[in-house]
């Protein structure tokens, strides 16, 4: 019966958000792959497929997936996040600032929503998280920057939660991991598309 109540809790918070989300994104073309910046999206499979290996190990499906609403959550997590951080605030923050400070911005109130972690985890492993959570945000933010749409954040998002709740435990070691990662890819994303240099043009 719990399951069942997650599950429809679950689907109503997707209907909600996301019905909100495509809403105030949609007439933007956000949903569009363009397919123009073809490294950037390289760049974008590559991380994706290195956090999801990490996030896998030690790979225990029992303890992963128990219920419905625990597999509706992962999936749709990333949906969700994606559409609200890197759709609607992108967007408020790039017709308001420009698109340089918009990957900055949305990026770093991505990191900072991850507090909310401290509920339940230690405090390091929460900063850990806060760190990487705004590089990452900033890899993901970069597409949006190049206009490639948003289709591949969210697919890049899911499939990172997914793996995330396959793998049996978190542990610091794997946290520090994901955090050098997601750090390095963010600055050299970062440079690899002049976007402090560009940003600097602005002022």
């Amino acid at each position: 019966m719990l399951a069942i109540n997650e599950l429809i809790a679950t689907l109503i918070t997707v209907m909600v958000f996301g019905a909100l989300a495509i809403f105030l994104v949609k007439k933007d073309n956000y949903f569009k792959v363009r397919c123009t910046s073809k490294t950037c999206i390289t760049y974008i499979i590559i991380v994706t497929l290195i956090l999801s290996v990490i996030n896998l190990f030690p790979f225990d499906l029992s303890i992963g997936i128990t219920t419905l609403s625990v597999l509706f959550t992962m999936l749709f997590v990333g949906l969700i996040e994606e559409l609200i951080f890197r759709g609607c605030i992108y967007k408020i923050c790039d017709e308001k600032w420009g698109d340089q400070k918009a990957v900055i911005l949305s990026s770093v109130l991505f990191g900072l929503i991850h507090i909310i972690n401290v509920l339940n985890d230690d405090i390091l492993m929460v900063v850990l998280q806060m760190v990487y959570a705004t590089c990452i945000g900033i890899v993901y933010a970069m597409l949006m920057y190049k206009k490639q749409g948003i289709i591949l954040c969210i697919l890049a998002h899911a499939i990172i939660n997914i793996a995330g709740n396959l793998g049996a435990i978190e542990t610091v070691c794997k946290e520090i991991i994901f955090t050098i990662i997601c750090v390095a890819f963010a600055i050299i994303m970062i440079f690899r598309f002049d976007l402090l240099k560009k940003a600097n043009r602005n002022f």
